[in-house]
């Protein structure tokens, strides 16, 4: 299963009081097949599992939060 690490690039602040630093990193496991650093958010699959996974990690995520499933607010690597 790979295994990603999105940094963030600024700070963001979330409605629901919820702030990730810039700089904070999250680790996303994603359980898709064939999913790299440049196509993470390219497609409503993937885009779907990094919002699942955030959220088991306590960042809520909605489905309409576009701007914070992009590439422009992340740095990604694959780990």
């Amino acid at each position: 299963m790979p295994r990603f690490e999105l940094t963030a690039k600024s700070d963001l602040y979330r409605a629901d009081g919820t702030h990730i630093k810039k700089g904070e990193v999250v680790p996303l496991p994603i359980p898709m097949q064939g999913i790299t650093p440049y196509n993470i958010f390219n497609n409503s699959r993937c885009a779907e599992q990094v919002r699942r996974q955030m959220q088991l990690q306590g960042i809520n995520v909605k489905p309409g939060d576009a701007h914070l499933l992009s590439r422009g607010m992340w740095d990604v690597k694959m780990v």
